[in-house]
Protein backbone atom coordinates (compact mmCIF):
# COMPACT_ATOMS: atom_id res chain seq x y z
CA UNK A 1 0.00 0.00 0.00
CA UNK A 2 1.39 3.12 -1.30
CA UNK A 3 1.36 6.13 1.84
CA UNK A 4 0.56 9.78 0.98
CA UNK A 5 2.06 12.67 2.82
CA UNK A 6 1.55 16.60 1.80
CA UNK A 7 4.17 18.82 2.48
CA UNK A 8 3.44 22.41 3.30
CA UNK A 9 5.66 25.02 4.14
CA UNK A 10 2.86 26.54 6.85
CA UNK A 11 0.60 23.90 8.25
CA UNK A 12 -2.16 26.48 8.88
CA UNK A 13 -3.06 27.59 4.83
CA UNK A 14 -4.22 23.65 4.92
CA UNK A 15 -5.55 22.88 8.68
CA UNK A 16 -9.30 24.45 8.13
CA UNK A 17 -10.31 22.66 5.01
CA UNK A 18 -8.71 18.78 5.71
CA UNK A 19 -6.92 18.54 9.03
CA UNK A 20 -4.89 14.75 8.47
CA UNK A 21 -2.22 13.03 10.00
CA UNK A 22 -1.28 13.17 6.29
CA UNK A 23 -0.41 16.94 6.07
CA UNK A 24 2.79 17.92 7.65
CA UNK A 25 5.04 20.89 7.36
CA UNK A 26 8.01 20.85 5.48
CA UNK A 27 10.10 21.45 8.38
CA UNK A 28 8.94 18.35 10.09
CA UNK A 29 9.18 16.50 7.22
CA UNK A 30 13.25 17.59 6.80
CA UNK A 31 13.88 16.95 10.36
CA UNK A 32 12.76 13.52 11.00
CA UNK A 33 14.19 10.82 9.62
CA UNK A 34 11.12 9.19 8.04
CA UNK A 35 7.41 9.73 8.69
CA UNK A 36 6.72 6.12 7.01
CA UNK A 37 8.39 3.39 8.62
CA UNK A 38 7.52 0.98 6.10
CA UNK A 39 5.99 0.36 2.63
CA UNK A 40 5.95 3.04 -0.54
CA UNK A 41 5.88 6.61 0.08
CA UNK A 42 3.95 9.35 -2.09
CA UNK A 43 5.03 12.72 -1.24
CA UNK A 44 3.04 15.67 -2.48
CA UNK A 45 5.27 19.20 -2.80
CA UNK A 46 3.11 22.15 -2.45
CA UNK A 47 5.77 24.10 -0.88
CA UNK A 48 5.07 28.11 -1.96
CA UNK A 49 8.84 28.29 -2.71
CA UNK A 50 10.72 25.61 -4.91
CA UNK A 51 13.86 27.51 -6.40
CA UNK A 52 17.38 26.43 -5.42
CA UNK A 53 18.00 26.44 -1.58
CA UNK A 54 14.59 26.73 -0.51
CA UNK A 55 12.49 24.25 2.02
CA UNK A 56 10.39 23.13 -1.11
CA UNK A 57 13.82 22.04 -2.92
CA UNK A 58 15.31 20.31 -0.47
CA UNK A 59 12.02 18.57 0.71
CA UNK A 60 12.07 16.91 -2.92
CA UNK A 61 15.84 16.44 -2.44
CA UNK A 62 15.28 14.65 0.64
CA UNK A 63 12.16 12.81 -0.66
CA UNK A 64 14.45 11.50 -3.45
CA UNK A 65 16.84 10.46 -1.27
CA UNK A 66 14.71 8.79 1.09
CA UNK A 67 13.75 6.48 -2.00
CA UNK A 68 10.02 8.00 -1.54
CA UNK A 69 7.91 9.22 -5.12
CA UNK A 70 7.75 12.69 -4.88
CA UNK A 71 5.77 15.76 -6.74
CA UNK A 72 7.40 17.80 -8.25
CA UNK A 73 10.83 15.63 -8.22
CA UNK A 74 14.38 17.74 -8.41
CA UNK A 75 14.35 16.67 -12.45
CA UNK A 76 11.26 18.64 -12.81
CA UNK A 77 11.96 21.60 -10.64
CA UNK A 78 15.76 21.80 -12.20
CA UNK A 79 14.23 21.74 -15.77
CA UNK A 80 11.49 24.56 -14.71
CA UNK A 81 14.24 26.73 -13.36
CA UNK A 82 15.94 26.69 -17.29
CA UNK A 83 13.15 29.30 -19.00
CA UNK A 84 15.32 28.08 -22.29
CA UNK A 85 13.68 24.42 -22.37
CA UNK A 86 10.35 26.48 -22.55
CA UNK A 87 10.58 29.85 -24.12
CA UNK A 88 9.71 29.15 -27.15
CA UNK A 89 5.94 27.70 -25.87
CA UNK A 90 5.52 30.85 -24.02
CA UNK A 91 6.43 33.02 -26.70
CA UNK A 92 2.77 33.38 -28.12
CA UNK A 93 0.72 32.74 -24.99
CA UNK A 94 0.29 36.55 -24.00
CA UNK A 95 -1.86 37.02 -27.33
CA UNK A 96 -3.41 33.51 -26.77
CA UNK A 97 -4.13 34.93 -23.00
CA UNK A 98 -5.90 38.48 -24.20
CA UNK A 99 -8.14 36.71 -26.37
CA UNK A 100 -9.14 34.36 -23.84
CA UNK A 101 -9.75 37.31 -21.19
CA UNK A 102 -11.38 39.56 -24.26
CA UNK A 103 -14.04 36.49 -24.91
CA UNK A 104 -14.80 36.31 -21.00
Amino acid sequence: MTNHLIILENIEDWAPYFPSAQVIAVDDYLQTPSHIASGRAQIINLCHGLEYLSPGYYCSMVAEARGHRVMPSLRTINDLSRKSLYAYDLSDFGTQLDKVIAGL
